[in-house]
């Protein structure tokens, strides 16, 4: 028996065919805001602190993200670091969102100089009653300037009023952490999200800040991110995390590459394993306390544990798989 790797891309026995899966979201396909996936930062930046950003910047552009979200304190646009960073920024295609914490006048007062050095927009997560006094200057600048917020939490009546009521660009969730993974229940929180997104016509958005560790959950933290690294939507990552996912340089490319963002999903229940499906990757979950064998389509892409024996795909206990879907005519759950 073999570990296999995160590069590992042996493909390995597909199993029986992988059908009848539960449709969980059909989007509308249109792009999202300017990123996919973003990396948030903790920390709050001060005037002592600037220099640090050019660092963080410099992991976001390793691993691949397209937008960045940081924290700033008593910081002036015109700073000589700000400028470095917001032109390197651009010239990798990275999108800075900012969480400003001056106070409520400050803030309103140099939006729009910020708004002006390139900035992607603001996260108002904090500041909830300055997403309507930043509409205007975000909206002044043009279609790609957005704000940004999260609302946590399992319960998604707070998301749906901020949704229909606050019109803020991107409103994040991170519902999937609070809740007992579940068939039922995780079929009914995707299912209602994804409804609720469609039918106020927002971009679906999840939020993994910190890890999430329940002693009822059925998984890993790092299968749990690794899982919810496929779904559909703009993710924010926090840098915290980074870490925890082995090769996740290499999970952003393919989640870009597949334009997870924007594909449809559905769920299969196998028992103690769990398959979350878009067009192009299968996500195995072993909720279980023993190995398991799984259906492979094609080639190993990334995992938290697993082996393969004799073409056959070995699922750790509590660990995620992601799998690329080769023969789409005999796999695809949409058929």
């Amino acid at each position: 028996m073999k570990y296999v790797s995160n590069e590992h891309v042996e493909p390995v026995d597909s199993g029986e065919g992988l059908a009848k899966a539960i449709q969980l979201h059909r989007p509308s396909y249109r792009e999202p805001w300017r990123y996919g996936t973003a990396l948030t930062d903790p920390r709050v930046f001060t005037p002592q602190a600037t220099a640090d950003l050019l660092e963080l910047l410099h992991d976001a552009t390793r691993l691949g993200v397209d937008a960045l979200d940081v924290s700033l304190s008593g910081i002036d646009p015109a700073d000589p670091i700000i400028t470095s960073v917001m032109r390197r920024a651009g010239q990798r295609g990275i999108g800075v969102s900012l969480r400003l914490h001056d106070d409520d006048e400050t803030i309103i007062k140099r939006a729009p100089t910020w708004l002006g050095t390139g900035v992607l927009g603001f996260d108002v997560t904090d500041r909830p009653h300055l997403a309507a006094p930043l509409a205007e200057p975000v909206v002044a600048r043009g279609e790609d300037r957005i704000r940004t917020m999260l609302v946590t939490g399992p319960d998604l009546a707070p998301l749906e009023h901020h949704l229909r009521e606050d019109w803020v660009e991107i409103t994040r969730s991170d519902a999937l952490l609070h809740i007992e993974w579940t068939p039922d229940k995780l079929i009914d929180l995707l299912t209602r999200f994804y409804s609720l997104h469609a039918s106020t016509g927002s971009q679906p958005a999840w939020d993994i800040s910190v890890a999430s560790s329940r002693p009822e959950d059925r998984l890993g933290p790092a299968a749990k991110i690794l899982a919810m690294l496929a779904l559909p939507g703009s993710l924010t990552l926090g840098s915290d995390l980074v870490s925890a996912i082995p090769n996740l340089r290499r999970i952003l490319r393919y989640r870009s590459a597949y334009r997870l963002q924007r594909a449809p999903l559905s769920y299969l229940d196998r028992g103690e394993l769990h398959i979350w499906f878009t067009p192009q990757v299968a996500v195995l979950m072993n909720v279980g306390d023993d190995m398991i064998p799984a259906p492979c389509p094609g080639q190993v892409l990334s995992t938290t544990g697993s082996q393969v024996e004799s073409g056959r795909l070995w699922l750790a206990p509590r660990s995620t798989t992601w799998c690329s879907i080769t023969n789409t005519a005999e796999m695809s759950p949409y058929d």
